[in-house]
This record gives structure tokens, C-alpha cells and sequence, in this order.
């Protein structure tokens, strides 16, 4: 969703409190297994194959042309992994 276009403002943001209310409103769509905070369940999403080239295309990019030691970062189930 654009929030400029041509140097204008065309997106005003909602208040906290309804974007407060939206997110909870989400946030009970999931099923409890994946919500809980003890041994919650995995909740699998997947990315679209043009998003996924664009990704790794700019990680060659700036692997290529950057001198930092380049760290492998994914996030697995509800956890980062290194």
C-alpha cells in the first residue's frame, strides 16, 4: 500500500487503538496450537518465486560487493536460526 505518490501524502495511518483492534481481530483467526506459549506449533508460510529470485539476487549483490562475513539467517518454526 503506497503511502506517497508523486510527493503526496496518499495514506493516512489508522489510530493506535485500531490498529491495536485489527491485530487482535488476526490474531484470533489462528488456531490456538500455533498462538500458545507453551510448545506452540509451527506456522508454515511461503514466499512467491519472484520475491524469492529478488531476495537472493540482492544477497549475491551485496555479498559480491561487501567486505562483512555473510551470515546465513532463517527463521525456522517460531525461532531464529543461525
Amino acid at each position: 500500500m503506497p503511502v506517497f505518490r508523486g510527493g503526496q501524502l496518499v495514506y493516512v495511518a489508522p489510530p493506535p487503538s485500531a490498529a491495536r483492534a485489527h491485530a487482535a481481530a488476526q490474531l484470533r483467526t489462528f488456531d490456538e496450537a500455533v498462538v500458545r506459549l507453551d510448545q506452540p506449533q509451527p506456522y508454515l508460510v511461503g514466499v512467491e518465486r519472484r520475491l524469492h529470485d529478488l531476495r537472493c539476487s540482492l544477497i549475491s549483490q551485496a555479498s559480491a560487493t561487501s567486505w562483512y562475513p555473510r551470515l546465513d539467517l532463517r527463521f525456522v518454526g517460531s525461532g531464529l536460526i543461525r
